[in-house]
């Protein structure tokens, strides 16, 4: 099974190169569509920060990576039976517009997006099943709904025309958006006030604002302080062993 496995293999990778000689160019890494606000980076380029996270199937001549250089010779290829997986790491958090595909023998495919810091929680974007392009690069180009910021895409490959198939470009479009957070300050009179702008306006937010630590030690603590030169919660006399002492 094995060698029938390595063989068709080997027959499917002699025609896909031949494909990619008669297929068009790939935009260039880093290179997207524009918008009326201007033009908008791929975010999941790796000329753009973008990485990949997870894949299910992993070849040392085709890694994931592949899929992020805008190289059309360079893909990603399955080793294995569907599903297929891929998870990209955007260089940004970006509020996207489009996602593009360039592919070969897949099937039907999905595209998940996720709003976290880490990926444990996908939403769709989109799924669709595409015609087999025998001798050339299948594509897909899915519209994205306004929603919020995302940092990972999930590529789901559910079905092929294959028993491998390949992935030569995933495109993120969109615009890059400053992570907001949201941090309660205790005020020294016992109010509190909060911050949701970008970490760069949070000083500003803050401004005047005392926020050192103010530490009261109890007249006890004091008293040992005095007679022994050391914090209260730390004695360093071998007669002090207990905060009553």
């Amino acid at each position: 099974w094995l060698k029938q496995s390595q063989g068709r293999r080997a027959v499917f990778e002699f025609f896909l190169r031949a494909r990619c000689r008669s297929a068009p160019e790939l935009p260039s890494a880093g290179l997207s569509s524009a918008s009326a606000d201007g033009p908008m980076p791929d975010l999941a380029s790796a000329a753009t920060g973008g990485s990949v996270y997870l894949v299910s199937s992993l070849d040392p001549e085709h890694p994931g990576k592949s899929a992020l250089n805008g190289i059309q010779s360079a893909y990603w290829i399955s080793t294995g039976l569907y599903p297929q997986e891929m998870i990209v790491q955007l260089g940004s958090l970006g509020a996207l517009s489009t996602v593009r595909l360039a592919c070969t023998r897949v099937r039907r495919v999905r595209v998940e997006g996720c709003q976290e810091e880490k990926p444990l929680t996908f939403k769709l974007l989109g799924e669709t099943e595409l015609q087999d392009a025998d001798q050339s690069l299948q594509s897909w180009e899915q519209k994205v709904e306004p929603q919020a910021p995302i940092q990972y895409l999930r590529l789901v490959i559910l079905s092929g025309w294959d028993d491998f198939c390949t992935v030569h470009s995933i495109q993120a479009d969109g615009q890059v958006v400053e992570r907001r957070v949201e941090v309660d300050v205790s005020m020294e009179r016992g109010t509190r006030r909060r911050s949701t702008g970008p970490r760069s306006d949070f000083k500003d937010a803050n401004a005047g604002t005392n926020l050192a630590l103010k530490v009261q030690v109890p007249k006890q603590g004091e008293a040992m302080r005095n007679r022994d030169k050391c914090e209260p919660d730390a004695p360093k006399l071998s007669s002090v062993k207990t905060w009553s002492d």
